[in-house]
């Protein structure tokens, strides 16, 4: 009877915070828009947000033992990702703008807050939707504000840390702003009851992590990664090595062939048009090109099946079909289709 009565106290408390989020949101937001300068308004809302995640924080019972130090400047925040618990464990400790998928941002009331909280959201797979967000990023990080993001671009169970999305790293290389991996680590039975993945219903998430005495989380901020002359996959690959380690797991096996493999939109559009204009270039009756032909062309500095105007095309391309195939530079190397 006691737990009941405890959990709908609790439960009664959330409605009421998320009642007094949408008066923040739709009433004090605008008004301090109007009365403040753009600083002074800005600073007030940072406040009132950290302000409105600890008392979630408070309602949740989170306990939160936290480790290393909060950067000093404008920073972007790579955590790993395992509930949406993550965004108040880390939100209630400085003032930051999370980088969410564009899901969020249609959900009832939480999609609402979110949009005013400043969230930055993003489409996965859409190229002009990834280009808006790291332009929005950059505008961020440019603000002197901090940007946390999940480059994992979903939530896992906490036992492994997904392949990070490298063009999240972009718009603070760009802007030199610094680099900071974070550690989430759900402790005692919030383990195995916080990870919010696959079908997963929010509301009912809630309410099981409302029945819970309190919710033990470690909050471990590491050490800047040094990032000038580096590119966003050598970035992003350190970034998760570190974030590997800190969670006590054993050395990642994967990382040689991530960095070989990894996603890279722009040298994937570079080599779709280098084979576009060669194909337009062949002669009648001549078959399609294929990487095996750029392959072989970086290997041999001649490719069999090219004719005159593109051998000079390809001479032309060499420098930038060295930088693709060097996955110190861009993550992305040939895979020669001739061999078995």
């Amino acid at each position: 009877m006691k737990l009941k009565l405890r959990l709908l106290y609790k439960f009664f408390c959330i409605i009421f915070l998320f009642f007094y989020g949408l008066i923040i949101a739709g009433i004090i937001f605008p008004v301090l828009h109007f009365l403040c300068s753009a600083n002074k308004a800005k600073s007030k809302r940072d406040i009132l947000k950290i302000h409105w995640l600890k008392v979630f924080s408070s309602i949740m019972k989170l306990s939160v033992i936290r480790e290393g130090e909060l950067p000093r400047d404008a920073a972007l925040l790579i955590s790993n990702h395992i509930s949406w618990l993550d965004i108040i464990v880390i939100g209630q400790y400085l003032p930051v703008y999370f980088v969410a998928k564009s899901d969020i941002s249609s959900w009832p009331i939480i999609g609402y807050l979110s949009r005013q909280g400043g969230t930055i959201f993003i489409r996965r797979g859409n190229k002009k939707s990834i280009k808006e967000t790291a332009e929005k990023m950059i505008w961020v990080l440019k603000q002197n504000s901090n940007i946390v993001a999940f480059p994992e671009g979903t939530t896992t169970s906490g036992n492994e840390v997904l392949s990070f999305h490298a063009s999240l790293f972009q718009p603070a290389l760009l802007t030199k702003s610094v680099i900071q991996p974070v550690v989430i680590q759900y402790e005692g039975e919030a383990k195995h009851q916080a990870p919010f993945i696959g079908d997963d219903d929010f509301v009912r998430h809630l309410i099981k992590m409302l029945c819970l005495d309190k919710v033990e989380v470690r909050l471990s901020f590491l050490p800047v990664i040094k990032s000038l002359g580096k590119d966003r996959h050598t970035v992003s690959v350190e970034a998760r090595e570190k974030i590997y380690e800190k969670m006590g797991f054993n050395k990642i096996d994967d990382l040689q062939y991530e960095r070989r493999n990894a996603e890279d939109e722009e040298t994937n559009d570079k080599l779709h048009h280098l084979l576009t204009e060669m194909n337009n270039n062949r002669s009648i009756g001549q078959p399609l090109y294929t990487v095996s032909d750029l392959f072989d062309f970086y290997k041999y500095k001649t490719s069999k099946n090219s004719n005159t105007n593109n051998q000079q095309l390809l001479n032309n391309n060499f420098m930038s079909l060295n930088e693709i195939n060097n996955p110190s530079d861009t993550g992305f190397s040939f895979v020669d289709d001739n061999k078995n």
